[in-house]
């Protein structure tokens, strides 16, 4: 097999490759991958696997099967794949940047199996036995979000994980967020499990955050070797917190039922410089690209404590994906008579080492956007220890809540910073009163 590079012109919204999604000797998978190919851009979607003959190659990957770890793919989305025995949707291969998303493996690793993925995604995927987004994976900066196995592992099972983060995943025995795994630096919370460990099951757990979880038996932690960690209640170990670990926003219910929260930390989160350094961290980025120690000591969980941040009124921070306007923190104008408008300020600050380059402050064209404007920019370059500060008017064109999300781009973060903010439109009601 000669490797070659494919790459679409329009992205993986615009370019399609269909497999044959029925099991069974008719059965065409999406894409078959020699060492050293590179697949850019794509949308693989409809394969699937036969149903006897070669365990491996005949047998797994229904969206893609890669001969080994050289085989890359970036920037695709692999939906509804099936597969016999493992990886439904990939099978071996190292991702960049891709989705995995409503897949089905009658044996293990609805999303991937035996591959590399780095800022991936992994929704919605079922496995018949064992890891339910991934089995036998090493992920780095990933979110497994929504899989289920119907035994071991609804995120995953095995492997190993680097800054990831598990919500809402499930397991009809035991291990629903992950099964005989380790990790670093990852956030699992939401997730079921309908005997032991909702969490995690006899696995190893270094600077994670296990909280928020639901079994019948150690909702957030069953066993394993758990240290420098926030969970409860006390696993024992070393560096240990039963704290709450003080999300933005926890989210709420269990299982793939779990409406999604923010797991960034809050200021005063204990988890903030409580975990432990290690090598793997020198140069590394947690999911929103900033810099995985920050303040001499790394933090507990999937995020850093944004040393880069908004801060709106009263000097409150505004978090990054905050989407609960407050009165608080000037995210939520109040009350506005239609026909009049309310400014407020809002300033970026940075403790981070070096300057960080900000883009233009917008609306994201969502809910009631034309009710806002942006009246004063950031200034373009923001040198370590210095602020700049916004203007956004709020001006209702009609009566009852309207909103909108500001974001902009920056260096510091791999995604834009983005927060929702609102205000009430009303009218002043007049009453004419004739004296008797």
């Amino acid at each position: 097999h000669k490797p070659i590079t494919v790459r679409s012109v329009n992205g993986a919204e615009a370019t399609t490759i269909m497999g044959s999604g029925i099991q069974g000797d008719a059965a065409v998978r999406c894409v078959f991958m020699t060492n050293g190919a590179s697949l850019i851009g794509f949308t693989l979607t409809n394969g699937s696997t036969r149903a006897s003959g070669n365990e491996d190659r005949e047998r797994c990957g229904g969206g893609l099967f890669c001969m080994g770890p050289d085989a890359t793919v970036s920037n695709c989305i692999v939906a509804g794949n099936s597969a016999v025995n493992n990886g439904a949707g990939a099978y071996n291969g190292a991702y960049w940047n891709c989705s995995f998303v409503a897949k089905s493996a009658e044996n293990s690793g609805g999303g991937a199996a035996w591959a590399l993925l780095w800022n991936c995604a992994l929704t919605g995927n079922y496995a018949g036995n064992y890891g339910g987004g991934a089995r036998f994976g090493w992920l780095r900066n990933c979110v497994l979000s929504g899989n289920s196995a119907a035994a071991y592992g609804g995120g995953a099972r095995d492997g190993e994980m680097w800054g990831c983060v598990l919500i809402g995943n499930e397991s009809s025995m035991d291990g629903g967020g992950v099964y005989e795994a380790t990790l670093h630096n990852c956030t699992l919370a939401g997730n079921y499990a309908a005997h032991e460990g909702g969490g995690a099951w006899q696995s190893v757990l270094e600077n994670c955050i296990s909280f928020y979880n639901h079994a019948p038996v150690d909702p957030n932690v069953f066993m394993g070797s758990i240290s420098f960690s926030c969970t409860t209640p006390d696993p024992g170990g070393t560096g240990n917190i039963t704290d709450e670990p003080f999300f933005v926003d926890p989210g709420s219910g269990y299982g793939t039922n779990h409406v999604v929260g923010n797991y960034r930390l809050r200021a005063g989160s204990p988890c903030i410089n409580t975990g432990t350094n290690q090598a793997w961290m020198t140069g590394a980025t947690d999911l929103d690209g900033l810099p995985r120690i920050m303040g001499g000591m790394v933090d507990m969980g999937a995020y850093e404590y944004g040393a880069f941040q908004v801060l709106g009124t009263n000097l409150a921070v505004i978090a990054n994906e905050e989407a609960s306007p407050s009165i608080l923190d000037g995210t939520d104008y109040g009350n506005v008579i239609t026909g009049t408008v309310r400014v407020h300020t809002f300033t970026i600050t940075n403790s981070l080492t070096n300057a960080v380059g900000l883009g233009p402050v917008t609306t994201n064209a969502s809910g009631h956007a034309t009710d806002f404007v942006v009246l004063s920019q950031p200034a373009s370059s923001l040198a370590f220890g210095t602020t700049t500060a916004f203007q956004v008017q709020f001006a209702p064109s009609a009566a009852g809540v309207r909103w909108t999300d500001i974001q902009f781009t920056n260096t510091a973060m791999v995604v834009p910073y983005r927060f929702r903010i609102q205000g009430n439109g009303s009218r002043t009601t007049w009453m004419d009163v004739n004296p008797t």
